[in-house]
């Protein structure tokens, strides 16, 4: 059975591609292509320029980049935080993300994080997010078979 955790590690990949294919802006792109040839400080600090100005797929990938530790060092509240405003944003990819991470206690210290899980996985469903309604319905269900 896979655990909670490796479901952030196996969808973020996926989700970090779609979201680059969707990405606009030169700089927005130069960082994607950093991050995605490994170049993780470039990546964070094109990243990071632009978390100011509430760019969701910046904030996104700076969540990805503290979630890993990859360019900076690990920390899943930053990460948990960083992947909150992109969803609030209204990056579906986010909004799944964010909902995975509140079911996996990533980041989050209170104790509704199933409310809030089911909450935003259900946003990314209702945004057209492929595996957001299946997880939805699996925690919603109790059927934690996911991958067995």
């Amino acid at each position: 059975m896979a655990s909670r955790k490796t479901l952030w590690q196996l969808t973020a990949g996926a989700a970090l591609s779609m979201v680059a294919q969707a990405a606009f802006g030169s700089q927005i792109a130069e960082g994607i292509a950093a991050y995605e040839n490994g170049e993780f400080k470039q990546a964070y600090t094109v990243f990071t320029s632009h978390a100011d100005t509430t760019n969701p797929k910046a904030l996104y990938y700076l969540s990805a980049l503290y979630l890993s530790g990859k360019g900076v060092d690990q920390d899943e509240f930053m990460a948990f935080e960083y992947c909150k405003k992109a969803a609030e944003e209204g990056l579906v990819e986010a909004q799944f993300q964010l909902g995975v991470m509140y079911l996996d206690g990533v980041g989050t210290m209170n104790g509704e994080n199933e409310i809030m899980a089911l909450e935003w996985l259900w946003k990314a469903a209702d945004s057209g997010h492929a595996h957001a309604k299946e997880l939805f319905d699996f925690v919603l269900n109790r059927d934690f078979t996911i991958g067995c």
